[in-house]
């Protein structure tokens, strides 16, 4: 009934001259090193790029919100003939759609950022599972020198319970910034 997963062991464990050991999980009651989707400056960058976002799509909104203003005043004032009319209309609708879609933008993430906030801020609400082994890096491993950076970490049944289908999960692009041993 576990489901272990597979990934680089510099990725989850600081590896140099002095910390290159093997690492075997004792067992239970023995102490276990977490595995954390989104280390600490993965998340803080997270949170970063989620209001860069929000500001960029404000900024479009207001730009657009001002833009429709001006093109209402032109309908209002200007006394045009009939094509014109129409075209000031059909780019008056253009622009509102874009509003429109920004709002919603802006909404979406806005709702995203109150969620990574709340569900995600500890580091602990962040833990997928524990490591169960990793042999220390060894270049040169094998007669093609191959270098051996592996570890096998277990995930969290009651985390995955909904999105597991099958033989695997998809827990997207992981990068040294997403994933750590803790």
């Amino acid at each position: 009934n576990n489901v272990l997963g597979p990934t680089c062991r510099h990725v989850l464990f600081q590896t140099d001259d002095a910390a290159n050991d093997k690492y075997v999980y004792g067992g239970a009651g023995k102490p276990r090193k977490g595995v954390q989707l989104l280390g600490t400056r993965a998340f803080d960058s997270l949170i970063h790029n989620i209001k860069m976002r929000i500001g960029k799509h404000a900024l479009s909104f207001q730009y657009n919100k001002e833009d429709a203003e001006e093109w209402e005043e032109k309908l209002d004032n200007e006394d045009t003939d009939e094509v014109a009319t129409e075209n000031m209309i059909r780019r008056l609708k253009r622009i509102e759609k874009k509003l429109n879609e920004e709002g919603k933008a802006i909404e979406t993430l806005a709702n995203f950022y109150v969620q990574v906030e709340e569900e995600w801020s500890e580091p602990d609400l962040r833990a997928i599972g524990f490591v169960r082994c990793s042999p220390p890096v060894a270049f040169n491993a094998d007669d093609e020198g191959f270098t051996e950076d592996w570890a096998a970490f277990e995930l969290d049944g009651r985390k995955f319970e909904k999105v597991f289908e099958g033989n695997f999960i998809d827990l997207g692009m992981l990068s040294p910034l997403l994933l750590q041993a803790v």
